[in-house]
């Protein structure tokens, strides 16, 4: 099992996988894409963690989206108010349009030309325009929500009758689950997105008027309320 372990390693390292360096974290992080049809979002990836006393610690090679691969490198319970460690464990979680060219994984991107990457990222962190949606749906052959102005800014209570949740992944939304015991006055039969935020919750208040995911999709067709 050993060698099979070291011989993956080694078979991954030579073909030659672009490198995110995370400096401040002592953690590498070694990907390709994995482009096939149904697995248009996920990497394969090798994340290497640096000890203080030289040695090398290396997960197995894995698959899966770029959330996963942000989230190998580790957090740390150590990590203290001002930290740099803490600045940037942070700064991984939630970049923004004004942090985002501080990000290791946007800037490799940039540095190695890896556009779809750069695309994905800001589609990650929600900071995607609609020029980065058209050119990511394009390349992929898919389709993708654009973001919708602040005008949109608010909880669209949607009927899970319909709902495209593949659609809704795609887009980079996020689903927050509610769990039974505070669904008091809430159903599961009707769900809440923000269309701005794309954020979600896979519940909704029973007294809330509920559309048709058709209707949520009408949103998208008026130029004026894209981003």
């Amino acid at each position: 099992a050993v060698r099979e372990f070291e011989e993956q390693i080694t078979g991954f390292r030579q073909a030659n996988p672009q490198r995110i360096e995370v400096k401040e974290l002592n953690t590498t992080v070694y990907y390709w894409h994995l482009l096939a049809w149904n697995n248009y979002r996920k990497y394969v990836f090798l994340t290497e963690f640096h000890l203080n006393n030289g040695d090398v610690i290396t997960e197995g090679v894995k698959e899966g989206a770029l959330e996963k691969m942000i989230l190998s490198v580790p957090s740390r319970m150590d990590l203290k108010e001002n930290d740099e460690r803490l600045k940037m464990w942070e700064l991984l979680q939630n970049s923004d349009i004004t942090t985002i060219e501080k990000n290791p994984f946007y800037l490799s991107a940039l540095a190695s030309g890896d556009k779809l990457m750069q695309k994905q990222i800001k589609l990650y962190y929600n900071i995607e325009t609609k020029r980065d949606t058209e050119w990511l749906s394009k390349q992929l052959g898919i389709k993708i929500l654009p973001r919708l102005n602040e005008k949109h800014d608010r909880y669209y209570t949607v009927s899970i009758q319909n709902i495209d949740m593949y659609l809704l992944d795609n887009s980079g939304y996020t689903i927050y689950h509610r769990p039974y015991f505070a669904m008091r006055g809430s159903t599961h039969s009707a769900w809440s997105l923000n269309p701005h935020t794309k954020c979600g919750v896979d519940a909704a208040k029973e007294d809330e008027k509920v559309i048709d995911f058709s209707d949520f999709l009408e949103l998208f067709k008026d130029d004026r309320n894209i981003l």
